[in-house]
């Protein structure tokens, strides 16, 4: 199977908008797996699969918009917020620490 292919099939026949409301549609339904795997007890294997259904969908709408440097935008605010996330975690073992 040639993904980059299939991808490349996909965004000729279906319009960007299509591509976009898709991932907002396989975004809502990975929600609701971790919301159903928490309140219900559900199988985490749900939430591997709508991860899956997710990246597929990330991965269309970055060939969709690759022109536009959306790998350099991407990366540019992944690293912004690991260093968020960096920042609260330390934040919190001081305070995890202080109250030992």
């Amino acid at each position: 199977m040639d993904i980059k292919n299939m991808i490349k099939r996909n965004l000729e026949i279906r319009n960007p908008e299509w591509h976009l409301l898709k991932l907002a549609e396989e975004c809502n339904e990975l929600s609701l797996a971790i919301i159903q795997s928490i309140t219900k007890g559900n199988n985490i294997e749900h939430i591997y699969e709508e991860m899956g259904d997710v990246e597929i969908s990330i991965e269309h709408i970055k060939s969709l918009y690759s022109k536009e440097n959306i790998y350099e935008i991407i990366e540019k605010s992944k690293k912004k917020k690991w260093k968020k996330i960096d920042k609260k975690v330390s934040e919190i073992e001081k305070q995890l620490f202080n109250s030992l």
